[in-house]
């Protein structure tokens, strides 16, 4: 919902068919990833789903949130990562200002979810996460 709500980011993803989820009425929030979930399953369609749910101040993401994890499970398709590195360079978070900046992309390779459980939910979105991480340069492992 916030993103949506952005000037010209909001404006341009809404034309796109940005489906917004509002994390503050969870009636409205389950409504709606049922409702896309059932898309991508019965459209094939795509989604593109930011897994932090709110975007951190720093280059180091914030904890995944299991929304994304949980639609791709019941869907039943792969998830695949987009690391966009260096973004905070363009943009600060609540910032309408935009600055010239590099920044580079990653496409990784789908990761099937078809043996994910729901029991161990959590431990997929730590090793998809420690993949972004890898990624940015900033794992510990």
């Amino acid at each position: 919902k916030e993103i949506a709500q952005a000037s010209i980011t909001g404006r341009l993803m809404r034309l796109g068919g940005l489906i917004t989820v509002d994390r503050e009425n969870t009636t409205d929030a389950a409504s709606t990833m049922r409702a896309l979930t059932n898309a991508i399953r019965e459209e094939n369609r795509s989604t593109a789903i930011f897994p932090e749910g709110t975007r951190s101040q720093t280059k180091t993401p914030g904890q995944f949130q299991r929304g994304a994890f949980l639609i791709a499970l019941r869907a039943g398709v792969p998830i695949i990562p987009i690391v966009i590195h260096n973004s905070i360079d363009v943009q600060q978070r609540g910032e309408m200002i935009y600055r010239p900046a590099t920044v580079r992309v990653d496409v990784l390779a789908p990761i099937d979810t078809s043996a994910w459980r729901i029991k161990a939910l959590d431990s997929h979105i730590a090793e998809v996460r420690e993949t972004y991480l890898r990624m940015l340069g900033l794992s510990a492992k």
